[in-house]
């Protein structure tokens, strides 16, 4: 039975909703290049990624970004488009997610992005409930962002200015449809600078997907996931 790490991340005293970390990815130390079936949650609530029926699984990579592993979605194309088989490459939560509108979330991923394969938006983690409530990658010839989307309130938001296709993003979501505080992203530290919207989750236990949207191609994300932190706080008004 694999028990969930006691830690959290940072020391934070917020709750600690999801945690994944590509070095601990699952309790016997994987070969670099195994395939990824199981990716276990560190925190609490225990919602471990797993594989989605038949559909492609992510890898263990050693040594990628800053020389650290990372679970890569990947193509063995090494031109042109990747099949829809690996577009379809994913995994999922072997258990629901709890989603409330008394809580404001705060993500926090660190990846990088295969800008030659990857969608125009392209998901890290999907919270469930529905296609649009993302966070991830925005990916065109002019913009390479962070991105986030909620089902409502506000969609499609990314931040601007850093131009990279690696790093931290964070994404603040108030989870709420007051007036008072908008969604804030951050690409490696630096604030979006795009008038922001509220965005709101889907309400409810849902089951969450890591590298895409839903459980065919939408928003098909190739690339490297080190980390994803999702924490929560009661909604109050404040950040």
């Amino acid at each position: 039975q694999y028990t969930a790490n006691a830690q959290t991340p940072g020391g934070t005293s917020l709750e600690v909703e999801l945690w994944l970390q590509a070095n601990k990815v699952q309790s016997a130390v994987p070969a670099d290049g195994s395939n990824i079936s199981l990716w276990q949650d560190q925190s609490s609530k225990g919602i471990n990624f797993v594989q989605n029926g038949t559909n492609l699984v992510p890898r263990i990579k050693y040594g990628g970004m800053n020389y650290q592993p990372s679970v890569e979605f990947y193509t063995d194309v090494e031109s042109g488009n990747a099949s829809s088989a690996e577009r379809a490459r994913k995994l999922v939560g072997a258990s629901t997610m709890a989603i409330s509108t008394s809580k404001s979330y705060y993500s926090f991923f660190v990846s990088s992005m295969d800008e030659t394969q990857s969608s125009a938006y392209a998901t890290v983690l999907n919270y469930g409930g529905d296609t649009e409530n993302n966070d991830g990658w925005r990916n065109t010839t002019d913009n390479k962002a962070i991105w986030m989307e909620s089902v409502s309130g506000g969609s499609n938001i990314h931040s601007t200015g850093v131009q990279k296709t690696y790093g931290i993003g964070a994404v603040v979501r108030p989870n709420t449809t007051g007036s008072t505080n908008l969604v804030r992203l951050y690409h490696n530290g630096k604030i979006n600078t795009n008038t922001m919207s509220r965005g709101v989750l889907t309400n409810g236990s849902n089951t969450p997907y890591i590298g895409k949207s839903n459980s065919s191609t939408e928003n098909y994300f190739f690339g490297e996931i080190h980390e994803i932190i999702v924490l929560s706080a009661p909604t109050n008004g404040t950040y």
